[in-house]
């Protein structure tokens, strides 16, 4: 199973994302889940990685096989929309492949300070 902890500040804006796990739907490299919610993650990680050219908005860890996690910078408030509407596209991207697939993918959302 794949478990992802979506960490939201109070005002909607992301403050970090980590997904670890393999869903175990089909064998590896042949797994629609897995596909997807990589697809979701690393867009997410693009967009944002494109969005400045001034402050770095994310830290990646990708250090560990079957793991990705990121974690907001302490961006300034010119990039809250673009943090809030990461935060959604993420959640939502999330919570459409966890309600299709609920035996594969587990997501959590909390909110942080």
């Amino acid at each position: 199973m794949i478990t992802a902890v979506l960490c939201r500040h109070k005002d909607g804006a992301l403050a970090s994302c980590e997904v670890s796990g393999h869903a175990g739907f089909a064998p590896k490299g042949a797994d629609i889940i897995c596909a997807a919610v990589s697809t979701v993650m690393r867009t997410t990680v693009a967009v944002l990685e494109a969005e400045s050219l001034t402050e770095q908005l994310i830290f990646i860890d990708n250090s560990e096989h079957g793991r990705l996690a990121f974690r907001a910078a302490e961006a300034s408030s010119a990039y809250t929309e673009q943090m809030i509407f990461a935060a959604d596209y993420l959640q939502k991207g999330l919570e459409i492949i966890a309600a299709e697939y609920p035996k594969y993918l587990k997501l959590r959302v909390k909110t942080v300070k």
